[in-house]
């Protein structure tokens, strides 16, 4: 992970980029290391399992850096609904 930041127009469009990445991951692992791969991402930390939910739910947190060395924290909500799938529910903030 370098020193890379993305504007606030690229941060949309690293929304789209991020659903499709999650949509076509058989694994949470797969996911972690398509985020850290990408050169603005500072950390990732996957949280455990969600209780009480089905499909099972996770969170992966991640830190964003953006424009002139600001980072935002993003939370990725995911579920794993079995069969070696993995599917993007929302990004919010923390």
């Amino acid at each position: 992970m370098d020193n890379a930041a993305l504007s606030r127009s690229e941060l949309e469009r690293f929304g789209d980029r991020l659903v499709a990445a999650v949509n076509q991951a058989r694994s949470v692992q797969e996911i972690e290391a398509w985020l850290a791969s990408q050169p603005f991402v500072s950390s990732v930390q996957v949280g455990e399992y969600l209780l009480k939910s089905n499909p099972p739910q996770r969170h992966i947190t991640v830190a964003l850096r953006v424009g002139d060395g600001e980072t935002i924290v993003k939370v990725i909500n995911i579920s794993e609904p079995g069969g070696n799938a993995v599917r993007f529910e929302k990004l919010s903030d923390p």
